[in-house]
């Protein structure tokens, strides 16, 4: 098609040529590249109405293609006889006063001056409608950007410019149907993708259907997970969808951030709100808060583990791939390492856990009490997984010796290290200073009774744990291996 094409050019048959140009477009597999290639041969030809109608057709198969549209204006341009170049310049002045921010009545004033040559430039009515509004005269921003609409409505990024727009201002059921225009949103590529979720978002909450705004919110936060905006909005389109029955939206944070003010905010008040939201095991919302809470936070340690905390109890798989995330953002600190450990260690990926944490250990910015989290994290993983028991022992003790002040962790840790390696007197004096009522350090105790030969009380202490609601996975470890003795009659600790 292409060398049939080019010969009827040679023979100057350049309206049967442009049929078959148009053949090789409705194909569907044409680099558009190579039709403005086509389409600039024509123009240099002087043939602009064939240019025209090749790119204009070859646009609406690829809508938003740049170089395709540059061919189109150029052939408009010259059809209407007017200096192309003086014309590109003056397109590049008004695109440099947008960026710098420049004069607004030099601006104005370049734009009626561009529109009086050319009167279907979709660009000039698009900045020409911000103007009107940003001067209250909507009528006139609003007959901008209907033009606007009617010029280039069939490309996907001119239907969220215009949806948006009316969005501004206040017109919701407009900016729907406009958007509605975009017929196959899933061949968007992935920025106008974003785009196209956040304004369908947009328009659901203001309409009031927060189910489907908050399906859309989802999805973003799936692909920008510390976007601040996507947070603020998801945690927003999910509290009214509780509160629908319960009246009106009482927090003021929220609002705020909702309107653009993030200043005097009563992070106090914020706080109170999510703790009642958490006993309310509204599980997901906690954890949202939690992330944006952290955000706000100046990267306290307190608001991280408070995050931590809430991704375990809601999904700790996704809140440890969203750590990994803001790693690759200036979040990087010795606490987002050892948040990550204890997201790890709570699905039972001991070893992915240990690397966590032992990467923390290597962090410049480290102080005492996280080298001594690190170490006894690094230690108990070890100890559960029955690898490098000597160095798992060690790790405890220089814990203790950081701070000077064993607590009960340190001392469970010590006590099962020592249990390990077969020494129960050791192990004994740690392990009556941990405390009992945890499931981990009952159970220990009662593996310290039956290493002393102690079958019964070991089985007293034991048996009641069976019924205990397991919180983690490492009590569910431990419930397992319970099971497995009463079974099997052989404990998780084994001594040759």
């Amino acid at each position: 098609l292409y060398f049939i094409a080019k010969v009827l050019e040679e023979h100057t048959e350049f309206e049967m040529a442009l049929k078959v140009y148009k053949l090789l477009l409705k194909r569907g597999d044409v680099d558009p590249t190579i039709i403005q290639k086509i389409g600039s041969q024509f123009l240099t030809l002087g043939q602009n109405d064939v240019a025209f109608d090749l790119f204009d057709e070859a646009y609406k198969e690829n809508p938003g293609n740049k170089e395709l549209a540059f061919g189109r204006l150029v052939a408009q341009l010259r059809n209407k006889e007017l200096d192309v170049e003086t014309y590109l310049s003056q397109r590049e002045k008004m695109q440099a006063l947008i960026r710098a921010g420049g004069d607004k009545v030099e601006l104005f004033s370049l734009l009626h001056s561009m529109l009086a040559q050319f009167e279907n430039d979709a660009e000039v009515h698009f900045e020409l409608a911000n103007l009107y509004l940003n001067m209250d005269n909507s009528a006139r921003a609003l007959e901008h950007i209907g033009q606007m609409f009617e010029l280039d409505g069939f490309n996907p990024t001119c239907c969220m410019r215009v949806a948006g727009f009316y969005l501004k201002c206040g017109d919701v059921e407009t900016a729907f149907n406009v958007l509605s225009q975009i017929e196959h949103a899933n061949l968007l590529n992935s920025s106008q993708l974003e785009e196209y979720q956040h304004l369908q978002a947009t328009i659901f909450m203001q309409k009031g259907e927060f189910e489907t705004a908050t399906n859309f919110l989802h999805k973003l936060v799936e692909v920008d997970p510390w976007s601040v905006s996507y947070l603020v909005q998801l945690i927003y389109s999910k509290s009214m969808k509780i509160c629908e029955d319960k009246g009106d939206y009482d927090d003021e944070v929220i609002k705020s951030l909702m309107a653009g003010q993030d200043f005097n905010l009563d992070w106090a008040r914020f706080d109170r709100n999510s703790e009642d939201l958490q006993k309310m095991h509204e599980a997901e919302l906690y954890y949202l808060r939690t992330k944006l809470r952290y955000l706000y936070s100046q990267g306290s340690e307190e608001k991280l583990l408070d995050f931590v905390r809430a991704a375990i109890e809601w999904n700790p798989m996704v809140g440890g791939n969203e750590l990994i995330r803001l790693l690759n953002t200036n979040f990087d600190s010795p606490q987002v390492y050892y948040g990550l450990s204890v997201m790890y260690s709570e699905q039972w990926q001991l070893e992915v856990s240990s690397m966590w944490a032992e990467q923390a250990l290597l962090h410049p910015d480290l102080n005492d009490d996280m080298k001594k989290r690190l170490y006894l994290k690094v230690a108990d993983n070890y100890l559960w997984a029955g690898v490098n028991l000597e160095k798992a022992l060690q790790y405890a003790c220089f814990a203790v010796e950081l701070v000077n002040e064993p607590d009960a962790e340190s001392d469970r840790i010590i006590g099962h290290a020592y249990l390990k390696q077969g020494k129960p007197k050791e192990a004994a004096a740690h392990l009556e200073k941990s405390e009992g009522r945890g499931l981990e350090s009952t159970y220990l105790k009662g593996l310290l009774e039956f290493r002393n030969g102690a079958v019964d009380k070991a089985n007293k202490i034991w048996k009641p744990l069976l019924t205990v609601k397991s919180e983690t996975l490492k009590d569910h470890h431990i419930k397992q291996e319970l099971l497995k003795y009463y079974f099997d009659s052989e404990p998780y600790l084994k001594v040759n």
